[in-house]
């Protein structure tokens, strides 16, 4: 069986029961499947209707929801300010309302500028650089007859 949509289907359910509604007395015995499958027709597009407008309903209800909730932020923003112009900036209390108080600036530690750590040159670079000598295997042991 093909895919179909939903909507597909029920569009060719709806010409059969058209077609066959117009041409009832050709086949004898199909107005009972006809006004079954009729009545199917019905439930289904009653059941989308209400399942659009859920979606819609569902829409309204998250868009709203944002702007509650914009509207809260902009609300707590201006509770904390009213209450840092009351209680001051740099109050300790203000954490008990979720706001951070203003702490003095920290001084920075010196650091004193070091030469970062020049990169190894290559050949190419230093062509006065000396190549290191590969060392030259140990001598082999000799082996002195014992006697």
């Amino acid at each position: 069986m093909p895919k179909q949509t939903i909507q597909e289907m029920v569009g060719s359910w709806k010409r059969l029961v058209a077609n066959s509604l117009a041409n009832a007395s050709e086949v004898p015995g199909l107005n009972v499947q006809i006004s079954k499958l009729q009545e199917v027709v019905e439930s289904v597009e009653s059941l989308s209707a209400e399942l659009d407008n859920r979606l819609g309903l569902r829409r309204q209800s998250t868009q709203e929801r944002r702007a509650l909730l914009e509207k809260g932020q902009d609300l707590a923003k201006q509770a904390r300010l009213v209450l840092q112009a009351h209680l001051g900036i740099r109050n300790a209390r203000l954490v008990e309302y979720g706001a951070r108080p203003l702490e003095p600036r920290r001084a920075k530690a010196e650091t004193t500028q070091e030469k970062p750590p020049e990169p190894p040159t290559t050949e190419a670079q230093a062509p006065e650089a000396k190549k290191p000598e590969p060392e030259s295997p140990a001598p082999a042991p000799t082996a002195e007859p014992t006697k």
